[in-house]
């Protein structure tokens, strides 16, 4: 088996690929710059149709993850949707692929009181949220025609030490002249993983023989209000947190997923409490 990794030089993909280095399994890593490549890297564009030609053989592992939230709708559009047809066409015509797709959880939409589960239907709001639900179902389809092993993880708001953006990263960066804006006054309810767990969780994926089509959702299972993030994030520095609040009405108040079936069929455990992954971040960025 060969794994190989699509969006190996974002956030979640480089630590990927560190964690895997670090356990002695190799990839193959799919970067979209040909500029300073990196043993185990190459080249490729998922807008191109044979972007994979050449790369993949039967019983290979390919781990999606791009086409994530900071870029322009025509772009996510492309990514997700017409990427998606084109890493299906080639691998449809494969033995025993595995296929892993990063999705969010945000695409369960307001999930009132209650943590969202798999099974609920999925309210869609945002372009990101509108393709990333399209190409779910374009796996599905492809899975249950071609018999491809697809497993859809649904990630919780992921962060970490080197994430540039978000709101836990936006609090670090706030400042009097440049404070952070909150809407709902900071009652929503979010979810949050810290980046080490959310690596697990897709080792555990790849590791675990799951046939057919799977959703997982990859998240802490807790829901926390972001005002509370916040007094977490002024204790841990020790210092006020620069906030401008909005009585904004667009932003879903609640948004925190179950992590049951993922504990279940993949063995998926959080390590890392919020307050503990706080403290980590914050002292890689006075390091």
């Amino acid at each position: 088996m060969t794994i190989i990794i699509l969006g190996s030089s974002g956030f979640v993909g480089k630590a990927l690929v560190s964690k895997l280095s670090e356990n002695g399994v190799k990839s193959k890593n799919m970067v979209r710059y040909k500029k300073n490549l990196k043993k185990n890297e190459f080249f490729g564009d998922i807008i191109k149709e044979k972007f994979l030609e050449g790369k993949i053989s039967d019983n290979d592992t390919i781990i999606n993850l791009i086409g994530q939230t900071n870029k322009k709708t025509s772009n996510l559009f492309d990514e997700n949707i017409i990427g998606t047809f084109n890493l299906l066409n080639l691998v449809k015509k494969k033995k025993n692929i595995k296929i892993i797709f990063a999705s969010s959880t945000t695409i369960y939409g307001e999930n009132s009181k209650k943590a969202a589960k798999e099974s609920d239907e999925i309210y869609p709001t945002t372009d990101y949220q509108i393709v990333k639900s399209i190409a779910e179902n374009i796996y599905q389809t492809y899975s249950k025609t071609y018999g491809i092993n697809v497993i859809v993880l649904r990630f919780s708001n992921i962060y970490g030490p080197d994430k540039e953006t978000g709101i836990i990263a936006n609090c670090l960066k706030s400042n009097r002249s440049n404070p952070i804006t909150i809407d709902h006054n900071g009652n929503q309810v979010r979810d949050f993983l810290f980046i080490d767990d959310a690596i697990q969780g897709i080792i555990n994926t790849i590791q675990t023989p799951l046939k057919g089509f799977n959703i997982l959702n990859i998240s802490s299972g807790r829901g926390i209000k972001i005002k509370e993030v916040l007094k977490l994030i002024e204790n841990t520095l020790d210092k006020k947190i620069p906030v401008k609040f909005t009585s904004k009405s667009f932003d879903k108040k609640n948004l925190f997923a179950k992590n049951l079936r993922a504990k279940k069929f993949i063995k998926f455990n959080t390590k890392i409490t919020l307050k503990q992954g706080l403290k980590l971040v914050y002292n890689k960025k006075i390091t």
